[in-house]
């Protein structure tokens, strides 16, 4: 699923590009900057992570005679609303409940925790899956030697499924 409006737009843009436009760009970072009409792109420098990109869902652009490749990021996802829990209800506090996306989740934290200290630490685990995933704590809340012992465990989780 992408964001039809955005790729077309995109697109657009590409097909009018000529190859003297383009001539002086070395790499996909600095076409990102002065010819890019999209905020979400990320340089992939290797084919590694071209690779993981596309597994993962954005679009990856590759322009012959500039080095390295974008991730552009026009995904969209079918998905239920955040309500509340049908098992977990709660008497008091926040009616929201989890759902499918990393990003809507994360959105849902924010929204509830309007703290400035609020970090989310995103991350992928697991070699076959590359689950992303994200850690969520107060700065200068939170004990620094536990969320180093976190991060270390993450990072050691090879699984290769999740149900």
């Amino acid at each position: 699923f992408i964001k039809d409006e955005v790729y077309e737009k995109i697109l657009e843009f590409l097909y009018k590009q000529t190859p003297e436009d383009i001539a002086d760009i070395p790499n996909m970072l600095e076409f990102a900057k002065a010819k890019m009409p999209y905020v979400e792109a990320d340089e992939l420098k290797t084919v590694k992570e071209a690779v993981t990109a596309v597994l993962s869902g954005p679009s990856v652009l590759l322009i012959n005679g500039i080095s390295g490749a974008l991730a552009v990021d026009t995904r969209t996802y079918p998905m239920r609303s955040p309500d509340e829990p049908q098992k977990d209800k709660s008497l008091r506090g926040s009616r929201d409940g989890f759902v499918e996306t990393l990003v809507m989740n994360t959105v849902l934290i924010r929204r509830r925790i309007r703290d400035k200290r609020l970090r989310m630490e995103y991350m992928q685990i697991g070699k076959g899956t590359k689950l992303d995933i994200a850690i969520s704590y107060l700065e200068g809340a939170a004990d620094g030697r536990v969320l180093d012992i976190l991060r270390k465990r993450l990072k050691e989780i090879d699984i290769n499924g999740i149900s």
